[in-house]
C-alpha cells in the first residue's frame, strides 16, 4: 500500500473518535493551530501533535511520514527493555502497529504515543543561553549531556540519532531525549540501522548499511558535548557560526570535517580560551577519519586531554593511573614522573582494596587494607 500523506492523518485528528483505534485515545482532544486545524510539528520521519487526555494531562501523538521495515518489532523490543530499566533521559512511550486511521483510504497505520516533554529543543536552549552570554548555564548543560550519554552507555542503549532537535530541555534544565526511531537495545545490536541520523552530528562513515552497535552514539555525543563546552567558553561563537549565517545546527557543518584547514569553526575552536576544548577539538577532527567502530566514548577522549604531570600535581591519582594504562607501546613516562606514577598505583590499589573490604563487611581486611600514608591525603 502507498503511505498516507501527513495531511491524511491531520484531517483525521480533527475527530479523535474516528482517528484512533484505542478507546482511551478516542476521548482525547488535539491541539489546534490558528486555523483551527490540528497543529503539526513535522520532522524528517514523523509528524508530532500534542494531545490532551480528559484529565488535562498532555501526551505526544506521533504519526510516521513513511514506511520503515521492522519498525514494529524494534519498537516493541525497545519498549520491553525500557520497562526494566530506569533511564531519566528517556520518556515512556507506546507503539501500536494499527493505531491511527488515514483519511485517504480508511486503513489503520502505525502510531506512537508518548509522554509530552515540555520545554524547548537543545538548539533553542543553546541559542538563548549563548545570546545571553550565560556561560555557567552552558557549562552545566555540557555536564548534564555528559551524564546523559554515560547513562545510556551504562544501560547498553543506543539512541542512534543524537542531534539538537531530539533533545528537549525543560525550564529547570532537565534534558530529555525524544524520537526513538533509531534506538537500539542489546537484543537489536547487529541489525542494520533503519536511519542514518542527522548530518553533521553523525560520523562521516555511517551509512544505510551500518549495523547497530554499542558505540554508535560515541561520535554524535562528542560533537554535541564539544559544542556546548565551546559555547560555555565563548558564547559569541553562536553569533559567528549560527546567527550570522542563519545556520540551523549546533556550530558544526559537514564541510568542517571534510576540510578542517579551511574551516573557520575549526580555527576558532583551536583558539578557544578553554584548553580542554582545544584538545577535544583536535581529537574530534582526527576521529572523524577513524573507522566508525573505533570511536571511543567521551570519557576516553577526555582522558586523552590530560597531562600526566598535571594529574599527579592535582593528586588525581585515579585518572593518572587510567592514563598510564592506556598508553601506547611507543609512549614513555618521563623519568622524573616514574616514582610518582608508582606511588599513584599503590594509592589506587590500596583504596580499591579498602573499598572491597568495606563492601564485604570484613573488619580484619579493613584494618589490613588501611595504610595511612597512602590514604590519609586522598582527595
Amino acid at each position: 500500500m502507498s503511505w498516507p500523506l501527513v495531511t491524511d492523518f491531520s484531517r483525521m485528528l480533527q475527530t479523535p473518535k474516528m482517528a484512533f483505534r484505542d478507546p482511551v485515545l478516542r476521548e482525547c482532544t488535539v491541539e489546534k493551530n490558528h486555523l483551527g486545524q490540528p497543529k503539526p510539528r513535522s520532522g524528517n520521519f514523523a509528524t508530532v501533535y500534542r494531545g490532551y487526555r480528559p484529565d488535562g494531562s498532555e501526551f505526544a501523538i506521533r504519526t510516521f511520514n513513511r514506511q520503515a521495515d521492522q519498525r514494529r518489532e524494534r519498537y516493541q523490543t525497545v519498549h520491553n527493555y525500557l520497562k526494566d530499566h530506569s533511564i531519566w533521559s528517556v520518556v515512556n512511550f507506546s507503539y501500536d502497529e494499527k493505531g491511527i486511521r488515514s483519511a485517504s483510504d480508511g486503513k489503520l497505520y502505525p502510531l506512537l504515543t508518548m509522554d509530552w516533554v515540555p520545554g524547548v529543543t537543545l538548539f533553542e536552549w543553546a541559542r538563548d543561553r549563548s545570546r545571553e552570554g550565560y556561560q555557567e548555564a552552558l557549562a552545566i548543560g555540557a555536564d548534564v549531556w555528559l551524564q546523559l550519554v554515560r547513562q545510556l552507555a551504562a544501560h547498553n542503549i543506543v539512541h542512534g540519532d543524537l542531534q539538537h532537535g531530539n533533545v528537549m530541555v525543560s525550564s529547570e534544565g532537565h534534558f530529555k531525549l525524544v524520537d526513538y526511531d533509531c534506538m537500539a537495545v542489546p537484543e537489536l545490536m547487529g541489525q542494520r540501522n533503519l536511519e542514518i541520523g542527522m548530518v553533521p552530528y553523525q560520523h562521516p562513515g555511517r551509512n544505510d548499511q551500518t549495523r547497530l552497535f554499542l558505540g554508535l552514539d560515541n561520535f554524535s555525543g562528542l560533537v554535541i558535548y564539544i559544542a556546548l563546552r565551546a559555547l560555555s567558553a565563548a558564547p559569541s561563537l553562536w553569533y559567528t557560526h549560527v546567527d550570522s549565517t542563519s545556520y540551523d545546527k549546533l556550530l558544526f557543518r559537514k564541510e568542517d570535517f571534510a576540510a578542517p584547514a579551511s574551516s573557520a569553526l575549526y580555527r576558532d575552536l583551536m583558539n578557544s580560551p578553554d584548553n580542554q576544548v582545544r584538545d577535544l577539538t583536535h581529537y574530534l577532527f582526527q576521529l572523524s577519519h577513524y573507522d566508525l567502530h573505533k570511536i571511543p566514548p567521551i570519557d576516553e577522549v577526555l582522558l586523552w586531554c590530560n597531562s600526566l604531570e598535571d594529574l599527579i600535581t592535582k593528586r588525581d591519582w585515579d585518572t593518572a593511573v587510567k592514563l598510564v594504562q592506556r598508553m601506547g607501546p611507543g609512549e614513555k613516562i618521563a623519568p622524573h614522573l616514574v616514582p610518582h606514577v608508582e606511588q599513584a598505583k599503590q594509592r589506587v590499589a590500596c583504596r580499591q582494596a579498602l573499598e572491597r573490604a568495606i563492601q564485604q563487611g570484613n573488619e580484619d581486611e579493613i584494618l589490613l587494607s588501611y595504610v595511612p600514608h597512602l590514604l590519609d591525603d586522598y582527595p
